[in-house]
């Protein structure tokens, strides 16, 4: 069997022979021996290529394919009849779908997640944009009224050069004696005074004439106006209609005979009433004819469109699947939970939760008149003051909630997204996407119970109190710092030299500056002045933009947050080399070399000052060699080893390892 992806199968019913073209899932199906001569396939849903109107099979059928897909195909019986079946759809389990398999004949799920439903529009350059029902309808009604006011503006210019041809075709003369014609009667009338006077001067058959006349000439005019109408349209380029295509995207799981969960989000595009009616959060359906498109998150992505139908399943849920069952149903959390718990799972990773507004910050008005901002925050608060934060990307109005969220008001939020490490200063931050929505009547009963018990709660407290109150809190997180998740090395780059290739401070005796006398002064035995910095205004100008690039890059990621803290490694087979002290890569090759030198030095040296006249470092003679100590020697003659090489008493480096961050 030759090695090739365009594989092609010989079948026959027993009577003729069709040739078969097969989706990636089939072809490796053959390449594993799985499906060989003799083999009886069962498939449903398959489509014949290059036979528009039919072909009878003793014509001509060379250029004629079956083209069968994976997952709508499956191995019959060594028994089984050929032929046509009238049998059902083939079943598939979500957890058995294949992304290059193809069509899904018949597919059953449970509904978990019912999204509301979005508004995809395609341009002419071919992007798209999503948006939701409300931004949509908000949308649409701009569109119309921008379209009536330019559609308005070109009918009344065209109308005007209609009126402009008719005044230089009535100035010329007509015999006012013969006035047979309706035209002739009709331009009379219009250049007479008083044109109901003169109505009433003409017989019954002139009268008859100019009401044909002028009905025909209405409807000429008519037409003609339209027509010009739209032929300076399209020479404007202007649009008369949206190419938006409504799409509904809901999450579906399934149930495996192990107990693991298959999890997949399917879009439904052009849903109509009958599938939003059978489609609910808790119900199984049944899908036939579902497409599989892409494999994001480990969930496979399903589209349904004009062929598929949806239908209730009457698939029964056993004894032992109740609970997982429950475990995927919608839940919604109090404040305090999420604040008590900011980095539990929650499923899908989406929260909802119920609270009430007490700030909206920056302002609408201060979010449109700065530039440069990405988020418009909405802080929420519960009786007992627990805080969370909504980040809306792009501000309210982006979503279309600028006039209906505000300070004192109490909303169930739907389908926040929850990110990992999504905490800065203490207050939990959760994001608004397309799927989320605002309601102050949710149609989910367990919503609406932690919504009235809020309600109840807040009944009896000045709401503008504990308004005022939250937002003080809220100010004095802000100024507090979070050190409860601080990254270990984070290091403030904000008035230190940064080496390019090194993510350490640099230090004067780590690396050996040019004007080394002015910074490393030991006048007064002062061991201080040993890490004196380089002063900002000594600073060469491609350092200083390097360090406001570094200060940009750090402030861009401080609005992120903190990252989680982290959990501890469980090692099984632990090394010796782990219980070490750490010991920088930084340092010198030579520690061994330099160490001797160090030593030697000290033995001959009378001149040397003592550890106790020195630095705090050298103080303790019994140090480990790691730690790298420095030695300082003033005196005036070189000091000489044996074989008589001199030696630098500042030869030894120093212990460049980067210090913990206290920030």
């Amino acid at each position: 069997m030759p090695d090739t992806n365009n594989i092609e199968l010989l079948l026959t019913d027993g009577w003729y022979c069709i040739k078969a073209s097969l989706d990636q899932m089939l072809i490796r199906l053959v390449k594993d021996q799985k499906i060989r001569f003799g083999t009886k396939l069962v498939t449903n849903g398959a489509e014949l290529l290059n036979c528009e109107q039919g072909i009878a099979p003793w014509e001509d059928t060379s250029s004629v394919r079956l083209k069968l897909f994976g997952n709508s195909t499956r191995r019959a019986r060594w028994d089984a009849k050929l032929g046509y079946h009238s049998g059902a759809a083939i079943l598939s389990r979500l957890s058995c779908v294949q992304l290059e398999g193809g069509k899904v004949s018949k597919l059953c799920a449970l509904v978990t997640r019912v999204y509301p439903t979005l508004y995809v529009e395609k341009f002419d350059n071919g992007s798209t944009v999503t948006r939701s029902e409300r931004l949509e309808h908000l949308y649409q009604m701009k569109f119309e009224s921008d379209r009536q006011t330019l559609l308005e503006k070109i009918h009344e210019e065209v109308q005007k050069e209609f009126v402009d041809e008719e005044s230089q075709d009535s100035e010329n003369d007509v015999d006012l004696r013969n006035m047979e014609t309706g035209s002739q009667i009709h331009r009379v009338m219009k250049r007479s005074r008083d044109s109901g006077e003169f109505v009433t001067n003409l017989t019954s058959t002139q009268c008859t004439t100019l009401q044909k006349y002028t009905d025909r000439r209405r409807e000429r005019i008519l037409q003609a106006l339209q027509d010009k109408v739209n032929d300076r349209v399209k020479e404007q380029g202007l649009q008369l209609a949206r190419n938006v295509v409504p799409v509904m995207k809901i999450r579906v799981a399934d149930i495996g005979d192990d107990g693991e969960v298959s999890k997949a989000m399917m879009s439904i595009w052009r849903p109509n009433e009958a599938v939003m009616e059978i489609i609910k959060e808790g119900t199984w359906i049944d899908a036939f004819n579902i497409v599989p498109t892409a494999k994001r998150y480990s969930e496979i992505q399903l589209s349904a469109g004009r062929q598929t139908v949806f239908s209730r399943s009457n698939y029964k849920v056993n004894d032992k699947d109740q609970k997982i069952v429950a475990s995927l149903k919608r839940t919604c959390y109090t404040i305090e939970s999420l604040v008590k718990m900011p980095i539990s799972v929650t499923e899908y990773n989406e929260v909802d939760v119920a609270g009430l507004i007490f700030l909206i910050e920056p302002s609408i008005a201060q979010f449109e008149a700065i530039k440069g901002q990405h988020f418009q925050n909405v802080y929420l608060t519960d009786t007992d003051k627990n805080i969370i934060c909504v980040n809306f990307w792009g501000g309210l109005k982006k979503y279309g909630y600028e006039n209906i969220l505000d300070v004192g008001l109490v909303v169930a939020c739907m389908n926040l997204q929850k990110r990992t490490g999504n905490s800065r200063k203490g207050i939990p931050q959760y994001r608004a996407t397309e799927y989320s929505y605002f309601t102050k009547t949710s149609k989910h009963s367990n919503v609406r119970i932690v919504m009235d018990d809020l309600n109840k709660r807040l009944s009896s407290i000045n709401i503008k109190e504990l308004c005022g109150s939250c937002v003080a809190i809220k100010n004095n997180n802000s100024m507090l710092k979070n050190v409860e998740n601080i990254s270990p090395y984070r290091i403030n780059y904000s008035d230190y030299n940064i080496s390019k290739h090194k993510a350490f401070i640099d230090s004067p005796l780590a690396r050996k500056p040019d004007h080394v006398d002015d910074i490393l002064n030991l006048s007064g035995l002062d061991f201080e002045s040993t890490f004196k910095q380089i002063d900002t205004q000594d600073v060469p100008a491609d350092l200083l933009l390097r360090k406001k690039k570094v200060n940009e890059k750090i402030a861009k990621l401080k609005m992120y947050g903190e990252p989680p803290p982290l959990k501890a490694i469980h090692i099984i087979n632990k090394s010796i080399n782990a219980t070490k002290e750490f010991k920088s890569p930084l340092a010198s090759r030579n520690d061994n070399l330099n160490s001797v030198a160090s030593e030697k030095l000290h033995e001959k040296s009378n001149s040397s000052i003592s550890c106790t006249e020195s630095t705090p470092e050298i103080s303790n003679k019994h140090m480990k060699r790691n730690a790298n100590p420095v030695k300082l020697n003033f005196s005036s003659n070189p000091q000489v080893i044996d074989g008589g090489e001199k030696v630098d008493p500042f030869a030894e480096e120093f212990d460049v390892s980067p210090p913990l961050s206290l920030d």
